[in-house]
């Protein structure tokens, strides 16, 4: 099974003081094969890093740790380009499904993912993101993220 990570699930890993989200994310990279995501994840995670220290939510030296060890990983993550053929997918499912931009191109990539390989769970804790693709059935949710 391909483990589809947005931006927030991997933060999870790195810089995330709620150790059920450490947990759940854990299983469901230990139980996939391969992960992917999109390339703006890098960007995002690197973006919420630098907030939960800026904000102080986070240490310096934990800051520069969690940078350290997603630069390592990230290589270990597939990614698609980000071209004119998915950017005009996420546009259209931006439209059906009343998504974020960003939110709409993870949910496009996926969605691409899922073509590729008809066996893709996508794991978020982006409440409203989840709520939308569960609602529409874009994509298949990793089983054990609650709708709560």
């Amino acid at each position: 099974m391909k483990l589809y990570l947005d931006s927030n699930a991997l933060v999870s890993l790195y810089a995330n003081d709620n150790p059920d989200d450490v947990l759940l994310t854990s299983k469901a990279i230990e139980a996939a094969s391969e992960i992917v995501s999109s390339p703006i994840t890098y960007s995002e995670v690197r973006a919420a890093f630098k907030s939960l220290y800026h904000n102080k939510r986070i240490t310096k030296r934990e800051y520069v740790q969690a940078v350290q060890d997603f630069d390592r990983d990230w290589s270990t993550v597939q990614t698609l380009e980000v071209n004119d053929g998915l950017a005009l997918l996420a546009g259209a499912l931006a439209d059906t499904h009343l998504l974020k931009g960003c939110d709409a191109i993870h949910v496009a990539t996926a969605v691409t993912f899922q073509a590729l390989s008809n066996d893709l769970k996508f794991l978020t804790f982006d409440l409203q993101l989840e709520k939308r693709i569960v609602a529409s059935s874009i994509v298949p949710l990793w089983e054990s993220v609650s709708l709560e």
